[in-house]
């Protein structure tokens, strides 16, 4: 990126505008993710609001925006943004901040692909509940060859187009000193190199990466329905996102992921507004004077509209001007009961998928159908998503019996178009901040934190604003720059004060408690082959050496208590950072889905990484176990 461009960036936010006055407040129309994280790191990223008041203003008796759940049966469901992916960092450390418990979903989903009269594909069917682990592995390495049949090296392709788009998207976390505050969505996009997917469709960047076109109109088209309602000529960078949506490791916050937004809201100390919604915003000079439905007033330094702009009816005086934008609409129907099997073209309901995704094809009703939860072998939850209603003529049709049927209609994201236009960012010239136009880019719980954060750090800058420093008892998220030099502080400590950090070499005894070696969910064919040749490995070991004898074990710490680590395109990725190895003998030739290691827990390995029956086995481990580290070794060549 030409240096002019990044001067441009860095300078544009101390711009000499108004100062946050006592007598006006900062103002937040939207409670869901986008105005709970603007929230957030308004109040964690700054010392004081300089006098001004935080308010929040939901126009509905609860917070979370599109994070609503439906109980059917009594039991609870997500209604929308369900999954969150296992790199969307800023959800993951909410979620840790707030204690709020996480949910894993399985990556053994039995999937059939509907073309309207039969399943053109399926996956096989998951198997028993509590069977062994080599049954499970057998399971996903022959679900893994049934794709690599049907789709070829597409698949890795694919799986290569959305790694290199998170690759990029990871920049978004590097530290405060080294990510410009950025002014407009265009500027967020060219600096991690992601705007060019927003000028093509998906379907033209999956064909210029080499995928076949019955990957594109079967396994993708699926997927994109499914996770947007909408087919591959949506933008490229949307379509990646949702792809993403397919990967394992996807997880959800128990009891629903509103409670991020809701947390994060009591956390910032926040004054919540509910059911009292915003009809108009006027200019008044240095301050806004926001109008609510209830006949209130308020006078607000800053407002940030965090609700898309679309569908709500908002009068701003003077008007604002956004390009046009249609919201897709998704139908999300809830039944319990059973489907009917003559629907499907099969002879019984337990031949039914327990995912259904479809093609685009005008005739087919519904975009997918998923089994919600199980009561009995005819009786169970299911969740549709449709781009129009569903009547109850089509649902008898589908269903052979319906005890309880609940329907939401909900402007799900924007309809995505090649090539995007964007909205500002600033929607006067002045303090007047739009979250959500970054939703063009692509709509997703993450994005919305990442979106917040950028206009949290504009306001900051723009209202001169006191901003915290790194002091050790401060609530806030500290960068993951931050951590990794503190890290590095750590290290010139001796075991006799310290804990393990990266990069120590230590001897351990492996967990009593091993028996069996637990491997990385990995769909890609490859990585279930090295992975079964790493369990032989360990099983070597383990016999030679034993598991439960005082024999001790050599690795190198890669990750300590709190970090997340994953392995990507050969490369050691933690708290979001490449690290850089000059001892490992070769690169790894497997993925590993990012983890946090839970407290009292490092994570450890061997240098020779794709022959090394560590922590990528077995678990993290006890930092208990560990008893000395490796200090230095003398040869005869230390002396020449």
């Amino acid at each position: 990126m030409p240096p002019l461009f990044l001067s441009l960036l860095v300078l544009l936010p101390v711009l000499p505008l108004p100062h946050a006055s006592a007598d006006a407040d900062i103002c937040i129309v939207g409670g869901g993710i986008s105005g709970a994280s603007t929230a957030f790191f308004l109040t964690n990223y700054t010392t004081s609001l300089a006098g001004a008041q935080l308010r929040v203003f939901e126009r509905r008796h609860k917070v979370g925006g599109r994070l609503g759940t439906v109980t059917l049966a009594g039991d609870s469901f997500e209604a929308g943004g369900s999954i969150i992916h296992p790199r969307n960092l800023h959800a993951r450390r909410f979620a840790d901040l707030l204690g709020l418990a996480a949910k894993v979903g399985g990556d053994d989903d039995w999937l059939g692909i509907w073309d309207g009269k039969s399943f053109v594909f399926q996956t096989l069917r998951p198997p028993p509940t509590g069977s062994s682990w080599w049954r499970r592995k057998l399971h996903s390495l022959l679900n893994s060859l049934l794709l690599l049949r049907r789709y070829g090296l597409s698949l890795l392709k694919m799986d290569k187009f959305v790694q290199e788009m998170l690759q990029r998207f990871m920049l978004f976390y590097n530290g405060l000193e080294s990510r410009p505050v950025f002014a407009t969505v265009e500027e967020m996009l060219q600096w991690t190199g992601l705007y060019g997917l927003t000028r093509r469709t998906l379907e033209e960047e999956l064909l210029d990466a080499g995928l076949n076109t019955q990957t594109i109109a079967e396994l993708v088209t699926v997927i994109t329905r499914i996770n947007y309602g909408q087919s591959t000529h949506i933008s490229g960078l949307a379509g990646a996102v949702s792809l993403a949506g397919s990967e394992s490791g996807l997880w959800a916050v128990k009891g629903g992921n509103w409670q991020l937004a809701a947390g994060l809201l009591k956390t910032s100390n926040a004054t919540l507004h509910l059911q009292e919604g915003i009809d108009s915003i006027t200019d008044a000079g240095d301050y806004y004077v926001l109008r609510s439905n209830t006949g209130s007033e308020y006078n607000c330094t800053a407002t940030v509209v965090a609700t898309p702009l679309d569908e709500v009816n908002i009068t701003f005086s003077p008007p604002i001007s956004i390009p046009p934008r249609k919201m897709q609409h998704t139908h999300a129907t809830f039944v319990r009961g059973l489907l009917n099997p003559g629907y499907f073209g099969v002879n019984s309901a337990s031949n039914v998928p327990e995912l259904i995704g479809t093609l685009e094809l005008p005739d087919i009703p519904f975009s997918c159908i998923s089994v919600l939860k199980r009561y009995s072998e005819d009786d169970m939850a299911y969740k549709m998503f449709s781009r129009a209603k569903l009547d109850d003529g089509l649902l008898d049709q589908i269903f052979s019996a319906r005890k309880e049927t609940i329907r939401i209609n909900w402007a799900a994201y924007p309809h995505y178009e090649a090539p995007e236009e964007f909205g500002p960012i600033v929607l006067d010239g002045k303090q007047l901040y739009y979250v959500n136009t970054f939703e063009s880019a692509a709509s997703a719980i993450e994005t919305g934190a990442v979106a917040a954060e950028n206009v949290a750090r504009l306001i900051i800058s723009r209202l001169s604003l006191p901003q915290r420093g790194v002091e050790p008892d401060a609530p806030h998220i500290k960068s993951f720059a931050e951590q990794e030099e503190e890290g590095s502080q750590r290290r010139h400590v001796t075991y006799l004060f310290r804990r393990p950090s990266i990069g120590d070499i230590v001897f351990f005894k492996v967990p009593s408690a091993v028996q069996v070696c637990l491997l990385p969910s990995a769909p890609p064919l490859l990585n279930q082959i090295l992975a079964l040749s790493t369990l032989k490995m360990c099983s070597f070991q383990f016999q030679n050496y034993g598991v439960n004898k005082d024999v001790v074990f050599i690795k190198r710490v890669l990750a300590t208590p709190g970090d997340f680590i994953e392995v990507r395109q050969g490369q050691l990725i933690v708290n979001g950072i490449a690290l850089k190895e000059h001892y490992t003998a070769t690169h790894a030739l497997y993925t590993m889905e990012a983890m946090r290691l839970p407290e009292g827990h490092v994570f450890v390995m061997g240098d020779n990484r794709n022959n090394s029956c560590g922590s990528r086995a077995w678990g993290p481990l006890p930092i208990a176990n560990i008893v000395g580290r490796y200090m230095t070794s003398f040869t005869r060549s230390s002396f020449q």
